[in-house]
C-alpha cells in the first residue's frame, strides 16, 4: 500500500484541489479518471499516476456536476450539470467542447441530466416543464444529431444509466423525483416499470454487464436490485450479475478513498 508521502507526490500534480467532489467515472480500459466537482470544475487524470490531462477548452459548466460517463471507446468524455448542460469534449484533450443542449429547441428544449453510452449510442436525461425523457443521440465526427426521444415520466428524472445487453442492443434505466425506475431497450421501448421503487427520489442507478438487471439507490437509504424481464438468466446469468456488483461494490470504495485524498491531503509545498 502507499505511503501518505508516496500520495502527497502523485497528488503534486492535482492542483488547484477541486473543493467538493460530486461525481466520477474511469474510462472503459481504467487509464483515466474524470473527476466533477459542485463548482461545475470537470479534471481528468491519468491514473493511476493522477496526472492531470488538459481538457478541451469551449463550453464550461456554471453548477454541481450531476454525471460524467466516457464513450466505449474511451475517446470521448462528457458531463451533464445542474445547469442543464450536457458538455461533449475529447478524453485526450484538443479540438473545442460543445453543450449538447444547444442542439435543442422548441418543445425540446430542456434541461439534461444523466449521461450514459451503450451499443454505440449516447443515453441522456432530459426534463421539460416538469417530465422526464430519455434521449438516444448518434455521435460522429461531423457533430451530433438526436436519433430517438421518448418521455418515461410525468415527474422529473433523477439519475440514468446504461450498458450493453446480451445478444445486442442495450438496457437502459432511469430514476425519477417520486421513486419510480423505469427500465428500457436501446430502442427505447418499456422492458418495466417498477412504480415507488423507493420511497423518495432516486439518487443513482447502474445497469450490470450483458444488461441483465439493474440497481437503483435512494434517498431514502434504499438499494434495489432490479431484474430486466427477459426470461430465466439461468446460475451463469445469476453468478455474473453478483460478480457485477461485486465490482460496483470494489470500484465505489476505490472512489471514495481518492475523492478523501483529493478533498484532504495538503497543498504540496516546496
Amino acid at each position: 500500500m502507499a505511503s501518505r508521502a508516496e500520495d502527497d507526490a502523485r497528488l503534486a500534480g492535482v492542483a488547484p484541489p477541486l473543493g467538493r467532489l460530486t461525481a466520477a467515472a474511469f474510462a472503459p480500459d481504467g487509464a483515466q479518471l474524470a473527476v466533477g466537482g459542485a463548482a461545475g470544475d470537470v479534471r481528468a487524470l491519468s491514473w493511476p499516476s493522477l496526472q492531470e490531462v488538459p481538457l478541451a477548452a469551449g463550453v464550461a459548466h456554471g453548477d454541481t456536476i450531476n454525471a460524467l460517463a466516457y464513450s466505449e471507446d474511451g475517446a470521448l468524455l462528457v458531463s451533464t450539470g445542474a445547469d442543464g448542460k450536457c458538455v461533449v469534449r475529447a478524453a485526450a484533450g484538443g479540438g473545442q467542447a460543445n453543450d449538447l443542449g444547444a442542439l435543442l429547441s422548441g418543445a425540446a428544449k430542456g434541461s439534461l441530466r444523466g449521461a450514459a453510452f451503450a451499443s454505440g449510442r449516447l443515453f441522456t436525461g432530459c426534463n421539460v416543464k416538469g417530465e422526464g425523457h430519455v434521449v438516444k443521440w448518434r455521435l460522429t465526427s461531423e457533430g451530433a444529431a438526436v436519433e430517438q426521444r421518448r418521455r418515461i415520466f410525468r415527474e422529473p428524472l433523477t439519475s440514468l444509466a446504461a450498458g450493453d445487453a446480451e445478444g445486442g442492443g442495450a438496457l437502459v434505466a432511469a430514476g425519477s423525483s417520486e421513486g419510480d425506475v423505469m427500465l428500457l431497450t436501446g430502442g427505447l421501448a418499456t422492458r418495466s416499470l417498477y412504480r415507488a421503487a423507493h420511497g423518495i427520489f432516486v439518487t443513482a442507478v447502474a445497469v450490470a454487464p450483458g444488461g441483465l438487471a439493474a440497481a437503483s439507490v435512494s434517498a431514502d437509504a434504499g438499494v434495489r436490485v432490479l431484474r430486466a424481464p427477459r426470461g430465466s438468466v439461468g446460475t451463469l446469468g445469476s453468478l455474473l450479475f453478483l460478480l457485477a456488483l461485486m465490482i460496483i461494490t470494489i470500484a465505489a470504495a476505490v472512489l471514495v478513498v481518492q475523492a478523501h485524498l483529493l478533498v484532504a491531503a495538503p497543498p504540496c509545498t516546496m
